[in-house]
């Protein structure tokens, strides 16, 4: 991740330098925190070479970690005068530690709780996918609420074929986002939900506040006057693309 900035009463060219060297993929945010100065970023990451979020296309994706990053602080590590020798542009960072380095114990729990960047892992065999960050009710804090993502177990996947059973399942995991570290709940799911990403998170009022449907169209109810009309759409759609 980096950080970039222009100041136009100097010079039009931006200036930018990273502010974390750990992989960070796939951002959520609070939707009330939407195009402003959100301060905390959530993402997929992974210390295990054998998971991958960049691979190329056509893979599974494989994530077993999620990433909290808050911004505000890391950018304040950077800038004078919280650091009197600011990262050098373009090729310095903020935050030199990997994933595995943050994930590695610190000396005291004062420390990890002040940590910048948290890390929740998944246990083996474990994987889950894009988390979206809710909102709590009524929540006081940015980061009042709950990281959901699919997770599927790959245990359930047979040795031999490589295949899934009919009985293969996934879970929804509803993970705290403030602390990083508790599963407030795992619900079961009726069938297995293929690796993927990107998805969103309706709320009740949002779901019951639809516009209903009022009619579906039916090739069989336009008759002859929709086959016509097709028609005419079609002829117009070919001598566009001559």
């Amino acid at each position: 991740m980096r950080k970039s900035s222009v100041d136009y009463t100097t010079t039009p060219s931006p200036s930018h330098h990273g502010v974390t060297v750990s992989s960070t993929s796939l951002p959520s945010l609070s939707l009330a925190h939407t195009m402003t100065q959100a301060r905390y970023i959530y993402g997929c990451t992974t210390p295990s070479p054998s998971a991958s979020y960049t691979g190329t296309l056509g893979k599974s994706v494989k994530i077993d970690a999620l990433t909290k990053l808050d911004v505000t602080r890391l950018i304040a590590r950077g800038t004078v005068p919280d650091n009197p020798s600011p990262p050098e542009p373009i090729k310095g960072c903020v935050d030199t530690r990997s994933v595995s380095g943050i994930l590695a114990p610190l000396s005291c729990s004062s420390c990890e709780e002040e940590d910048p960047i948290k890390i929740f892992t998944f246990p083996p065999n474990h994987y889950a996918q894009e988390a979206r960050f809710v909102s709590r009710h009524n929540g006081i804090a940015e980061d009042d609420g709950w990281l959901l993502t699919y997770v599927f177990d790959e245990s359930q996947i047979d040795e031999e074929s490589g295949e899934c059973g009919q009985g293969a399942k996934s879970k929804l995991w509803v993970i705290d986002a403030k602390g990083m570290k508790e599963v407030v709940a795992m619900i079961r799911l009726p069938q297995r939900v293929p690796y993927g990403f990107h998805g969103t998170w309706f709320s009740e009022k949002e779901v019951l506040g639809q516009r209903g449907v009022e009619r579906f169209r039916r090739l069989e109810e336009e008759g002859s006057e929709g086959a016509f009309w097709g028609m005419v759409r079609q002829y117009i759609g070919r001598l566009l693309l001559g």
